[in-house]
């Protein structure tokens, strides 16, 4: 069994420039001859977790930098992870 890397590598060289391509936007195609599906991946953590329904909203980064507040934006980034978390298990639940 390969691991993750060499798995990735594999799978990156069985694809077509093509293939390769389409998996370069945020609701990338199924490439069924390798058995990927389609999925849409266009999230994003900047401010919280956007897209995904209901979440806390952080301001942008640009504000969370200007509180030079170390400590409260480790904070922030785990409660992002946690809402992360809750919406992947609530999704492939």
């Amino acid at each position: 069994m390969l691991n993750y890397k060499d798995r990735a590598k594999a799978i990156v060289d069985l694809l077509t420039l093509r293939e390769k391509i389409s998996q370069m936007v945020h609701q990338s195609r199924p490439i069924s001859r390798l058995n990927i599906p389609a999925y849409n991946w266009w999230n994003e953590c900047l401010h919280g977790v956007g897209r995904a329904g209901i979440a806390t909203v952080f301001p942008q980064p640009i504000g969370l930098a200007a509180m030079f507040d170390e400590s409260f934006m480790k904070e922030i980034a785990s409660t992002i992870s946690t809402e992360v978390r809750a919406k992947y298990n609530e999704a492939t639940g």
